[in-house]
């Protein structure tokens, strides 16, 4: 009788423990699923994406709607669209769960980069954007090409001179020609003063070689 009684409180305890685990294990299963899931997502200004989640969405939110507008459009979609340039971030709450995705919206460059192919053709102007920074590289083959492109980038930006970044360079060619033209004049300031210094040193000789005569 007393061997029955062990064996039944054996089993008790044994299933009393594979309830615990069961149960720590979906608590588990719930915290993973509750976890922070970050993303991040690239658009340009006035480009439009749906995002899609795998649960219904129960709220919303984006720290900055002037950068970017969100609309839900279905219990798992989500509209996000790209107003100004700049960096927010989205938030997405379901039902025991939880993301957030970091929007970065810049600058649409491509009409920029249509005009400066339309009216500097051949240059090899690099166009970039950073925030709300327009950043121009590459190599042009003059002064002027250069300031045409500045001009161009400007007008982009709103007249804004310090949201555009210029890291053209002039090309070999024109650099060549400058060089040269330095060394030129710089001969040429040499051999004036080399011939004034001759001209010095001849009229001491003069001064010299006539003085004994007017003593005399």
């Amino acid at each position: 009788m007393a061997a029955r009684w062990v064996w039944l409180l054996s089993l008790s305890v044994l299933l009393w423990g594979l309830g615990a685990s069961s149960a720590a294990g979906a608590n588990l299963t719930e915290r993973m699923k509750s976890q922070e899931i970050t993303q991040v997502l690239h658009l340009q200004v006035g480009q439009s994406k749906v995002l899609r989640t795998a649960y219904p969405i129960t709220r919303i939110s984006v720290a900055d709607p002037e950068i970017a507008d969100i609309i839900l459009i279905s219990e798992k979609e989500l509209y996000v669209n790209g107003l100004h340039s700049g960096v927010t971030n989205l938030s997405i709450w379901g039902k025991g769960r939880f993301t957030s995705a970091t929007v970065t919206v810049e600058a649409d460059l491509t009409l920029l980069k249509e005009k400066l192919h339309q009216i500097l053709p051949g240059q090899k102007i690099a166009v970039q954007a950073a925030g709300d920074t327009v950043v121009l590289s590459g190599e042009v083959t003059g002064p002027v090409a250069q300031e045409t492109a500045l001009s161009l980038a400007n007008s982009f930006s709103g007249g804004k001179k310090d949201k555009v970044v210029n890291l053209l360079h002039i090309g070999g060619v024109q650099q060549v020609m400058v060089e040269v033209r330095l060394a030129e004049i710089d001969r040429t300031v040499i051999d004036q003063m080399a011939s004034k210094s001759c001209k010095g040193r001849q009229y001491r000789a003069q001064d010299t070689s006539v003085s004994p005569l007017g003593r005399n």
